[in-house]
């Protein structure tokens, strides 16, 4: 739980700082990053066919996300 907690804490800090303060800007590179892991998940689990159905729809949700973030 520490350690989640601690990821989330850094993550939140890469990406504010990244940003600038710009909470838009911010609110997209969270997005995007999520996206890129949804990806990543459903790549490694299309070969195995292991939740691939849940990954897929994660990755569907992600990208509605990132897109209604970004635009």
């Amino acid at each position: 739980m520490v350690a989640v907690s601690a990821t989330v804490v850094n993550k939140t800090g890469i990406i504010v700082s990244i940003a600038g303060g710009d909470k838009k800007k911010a609110q997209c590179i969270g997005a995007v990053m999520e996206l890129s892991a949804s990806a990543v998940i459903t790549a490694v689990s299309a070969p195995t066919g292991v939740l691939l159905v849940l990954s897929v729809a994660s990755l569907a949700a992600s990208s509605v996300n990132a897109y209604n973030s970004c635009f």
